[in-house]
């Protein structure tokens, strides 16, 4: 007992050493939490690596004191098996605020979270319990009152020291109320065993000992998840869903030999990943024979509150394909593609692409590639065969020079046609099926 004292003394006088110095959180086993903070990143990235996006001292968040959070008095039922061959049941009387409402106070999309982990003042290492978005926010969970009192006990023997089993009496179904997943301020944690009556709630014997304590209710009676009501919660960890995306469908990269500017924007899926992004997503060239990264420049964007925008000089050296790709920690950049068409043009080298996806210069320079992501070129003899949507024949007569060519052939092809490959790599890479398309047949003069 005195041994135990004195660590904990020493842990107190550690604290206390250090407060000057800096801000420091000490948490021991067992201590409740004052803080709560919320961190942000991609699945599939190292915890270690997630961006602090909030963090709140009880008081900002208790209305009770001033607080910012609507907090609310709800009761949370657990069943519980035994390894003691008791069977029984827990009912949590708790006042704290739904987690839900946290999340969007700290300015985060629930649309955009995949899961949730949660960390301990108790657990040194790791998180205590995680969640997925679904499980926690889209699965419907109950309150059942007096659960106990709809448990029947099956005893082991006549002396009623060991249950071998329960009985649940299918009117707890209807005893029940919806409630939500909760970060408790303060709460009374009362165990029953099986077949005792009348039990309920209790909101006058409640203490913050436990804070933040994680409640989240069951979604059947004898559901057994009470290894995951979490005390002494201090950090959430969110996984957004998916990883920085290309906001524009897609950016066409220019093919004329010589040096160019290319601007379109990323998507960070929250507002706290922006800075994140700046300092460490990577750009890089799929073939530098073709296309060469002369320099890369990233800010938060003017129009969107959750992207950046990536500015990329480079050099188109020679006719190919080739196009960008963006990487974080691993994670490749999805979205639009950022590309330039089969084959490759030789013009005097100073022009831009922006990040609008609007057509470009391909059919006018021999590439196969006729300005859309929706069209199929191929090179026939000195010219070139242009596949595209009906409706895109106009544009692409407009962006040409008939003069280059003997005679320019336009076919207009009522009929539906199959899933069928264009050159310009899109977001699918396939013309859609069903598309009525017909193409533009430019013959080159000899």
């Amino acid at each position: 007992m005195i041994r135990r004292l004195k660590r904990q003394l020493s842990v107190i006088v550690l604290c206390l050493m250090l407060l000057p110095a800096a801000t420091l959180t000490c948490y021991g086993a067992g201590t409740v939490t004052d803080t709560i903070t919320i961190k942000v990143g991609y699945w599939g990235i190292e915890q270690s690596d997630y961006v602090e996006k909030a963090t709140y001292h009880w008081t900002e968040l208790d209305d009770n004191v001033g607080g910012a959070m609507t907090t609310h008095e709800v009761a949370y039922s657990f069943y519980r098996e035994g390894a003691d061959h008791r069977f029984g049941t827990v009912i949590d009387s708790a006042r704290g605020f739904y987690i839900e409402d946290l999340i969007e106070y700290a300015g985060v999309s629930l649309r955009d979270i995949q899961s949730i982990s949660f960390y301990t003042a108790d657990k040194d290492i790791g998180y205590f319990t995680s969640f997925t978005s679904s499980e926690l926010f889209r699965t419907e969970r109950y309150y059942f009152n007096n659960l106990a009192g709809y448990l029947t006990p099956v005893w082991k023997d006549e002396t009623k020291e060991k249950m071998e089993d329960v009985l649940l009496d299918s009117r707890a179904w209807n005893d029940k109320k919806v409630v939500k997943p909760m970060l408790a301020l303060e709460d009374s944690w009362a165990t029953y065993d099986a077949g005792t009556e009348n039990t309920g709630p209790n909101y006058t014997s409640m203490g913050t000992g436990n804070r933040f304590r994680l409640l989240f209710g069951q979604t059947s009676p004898q559901e057994s998840r009470t290894n995951q009501t979490a005390k002494y919660v201090h950090t959430m960890y969110i996984a957004l869903k998916g990883v920085p995306k290309v906001k524009q469908e897609k950016v066409e990269l220019s093919q004329k030999v010589g040096a160019h500017t290319v601007t379109f924007n990323v998507s960070t899926g929250d507002a706290a990943m922006i800075q994140e992004l700046i300092d460490k997503l990577k750009w890089s060239s799929s073939d530098e024979s073709i296309l060469k990264i002369k320099n890369i420049s990233m800010q938060a964007a003017n129009q969107y509150n959750d992207a950046i925008t990536v500015t990329i000089d480079y050099e188109t050296l020679k006719a190919g394909e080739a196009f960008l790709t963006g990487s974080y920690l691993g994670l490749s950049v999805e979205g639009g593609t950022v590309a330039m068409g089969e084959g490759g043009g030789t013009g005097d080298g100073n022009g831009d692409a922006s990040g609008s996806g609007s057509g470009g210069d391909a059919a006018e320079t021999g590439s196969g590639n006729a300005g859309s992501d929706k069209n199929k070129g191929d090179e026939t003899g000195g010219g070139l065969k242009a596949y595209v949507l009906n409706d895109d024949i106009a544009r692409l007569l407009a962006q040409v020079d008939e003069s280059q060519y003997d005679q320019v052939e336009v076919n207009e092809n009522k009929q539906e046609l199959g899933i069928m490959p264009f050159i310009a790599v899109g977001a699918a890479g396939l013309m859609a099926a069903g598309a009525a398309a017909g193409y533009v047949e430019f013959i080159r003069k000899r």
